[in-house]
């Protein structure tokens, strides 16, 4: 009973936290967080969303929507953002469940409660689930769950041998995909590092399996799904980010380029010492994990010895600082997936010198996290909302027309006027006459603004925005 006495108060915990996130605005707060109700909103609508993307979470937020808009009396609006709220708070909170089955199998339901305490706040009150994306990137989130379970029955499936897990596993690995091609490019790195590590350790034994039909069709079906589906659904749900990584396919060194350690050393890239300890405090868990390895895999049996070192060199490759700047500021904070995993194997075969400081040394992390996270921001104050509200009064012809802004900005500005919106650089000149005009606005408070057109003319200005023509 204590231990799901835990279970039940890290959810609570993390769910309480994230709503305080949220609590004291009419908006989600962040910079793009206006993309998720917008998105919603889109598939209540029209039966489609506004941009392209995989459409898991928006699914999710919508059913969550059309409910609160049955059952209450709020605006379509309120509804729409209460329930991108809640299930902003709510579906991520659940990831302690299978890191909590995940534990429990794993020590064989033999671990202290304070270790387990620890091992579910790693999991959901750390810095990337708690703080990152507690406001602005709700699908991360969500998606880390569908991570997490993947991991789960994968190692039911290394232990016990058994059809329906390797089943399971593949389900969850397809709602990975329809939820954050980030953390499926990532769980899909785990996956291939997991095939090659269990090769060398049990090629007579899968040769062994494939002997046996099931394992032959599921096997063959997952392939199939990884090589032919899952980059069909991409392309069909997020062309941009299929191109994208065609391009790596065809220039795989791009991938070290720019990278942040050379960017460092060359004295080009600077970061806030918040950033900058994350990073030492992960690389330095990473370097541990790969002693740790070491002092431990004798301890280990071998199922328990291929899944340790798979985690590692999958830990080993998201932190590492020599990728690419782009990719590693992404692959860092997803990091936290293999090192909260690690840390249960930490406090099964370690031994308790080892053990006990580092779970002093989590709790201490966890504590400040929870502590300084709070009450956020929005990106455009009340007062700038309701004059970006009242600019659709000046603009003739909006059902025919669209407005640029600043990258973020174009989701709020959409959400805000009910009109097409957009980034500058995402729409060519040669595309102008598709629109009765285009137009292009200015929020003042902005500290990095970029450069107007020159052709652009000033058509309305504000206390908050100033509003140009460019077509």
């Amino acid at each position: 009973m204590i231990r799901y006495g835990i279970l039940f108060a890290i959810v609570l915990i993390s769910i309480v936290c994230r709503l305080i996130a949220t609590a004291d605005s009419h908006l989600i707060p962040g910079l793009g967080s206006m993309y998720y109700p917008l998105q919603v909103r889109c598939l209540l609508e029209r039966g489609t969303l506004g941009y392209s993307d995989v459409p898991l979470v928006f699914w999710i937020e919508a059913l969550a929507a059309r409910i609160i808009i049955l059952v209450s009396s709020m605006p379509v609006s309120d509804s729409i953002v209460f329930a991108c709220r809640l299930v902003n708070a709510i579906v991520p909170s659940l990831i302690v469940i299978p890191v909590f089955y995940l534990t429990l199998s794993v020590s064989k339901s033999n671990i202290h409660p304070a270790y387990l305490a620890v091992i579910l706040a790693l999991s959901v009150l750390n810095p990337s689930v708690l703080v990152l994306f507690a406001i602005d990137f709700d699908k991360n989130a969500i998606s880390m769950l569908f991570v997490y379970m993947t991991l789960y029955y994968l190692w039911q499936f290394s232990t016990h041998r058994k059809t329906k897990e390797l089943v399971m596993a593949a389900g969850s690995v397809i709602l990975t995909l329809l939820t954050h091609f980030g953390c499926f490019s990532s769980l899909f790195i785990f996956l291939l590092v997991f095939t090659f590590v269990t090769g060398f350790f049990s090629i007579s034994k899968i040769i062994k399996w494939f002997h046996e039909p099931g394992i032959r069709i599921v096997f063959i079906t997952f392939s199939l799904l990884v090589f032919i589906l899952l980059p069909f659904l991409l392309k069909l749900y997020d062309n941009q980010r299929f191109l994208h990584l065609i391009s790596y396919f065809s220039d795989p060194l791009q991938i070290f380029r720019n990278s942040f350690f050379m960017l460092i050393c060359q004295g080009k890239l600077i970061w806030d010492w918040q950033n900058l300890l994350y990073l030492i405090i992960i690389n330095s868990f990473s370097i541990m994990s790969i002693i740790l390895f070491f002092r431990i895999r004798k301890r280990m049996g071998k199922e328990q010895t291929i899944f340790y070192l798979s985690l590692v060199i999958w830990f080993v490759l998201l932190s590492n600082p020599f990728i690419n700047t782009a990719i590693y500021n992404r692959l860092l904070f997803i990091s936290l997936i293999p090192l909260t995993v690690i840390t249960i194997f930490i406090f099964q075969y370690c031994r308790k010198p080892v053990r006990i400081p580092i779970a002093i040394v989590l709790a201490l992390l966890l504590t400040l996290t929870v502590a300084t996270s709070g009450v956020r921001r929005t990106y455009i104050s009340k007062e700038e909302y309701l004059e970006l509200s009242s600019l659709r009064t000046v603009i003739p012809k909006p059902s025919s027309t669209i407005v640029l802004a600043q990258h973020r900005l174009e989701f709020w500005t959409s959400w805000t006027l009910r009109i097409k919106s957009g980034q500058l650089a995402g729409i060519k000149p040669y595309e102008y006459p598709k629109y009765s005009q285009v137009l292009y606005v200015v929020q003042k408070s902005n500290q990095f603004q970029e450069e107007i057109p020159k052709s652009a003319s000033l058509i309305h200005t504000g206390r908050y925005f100033d509003l140009y023509k460019i077509y």
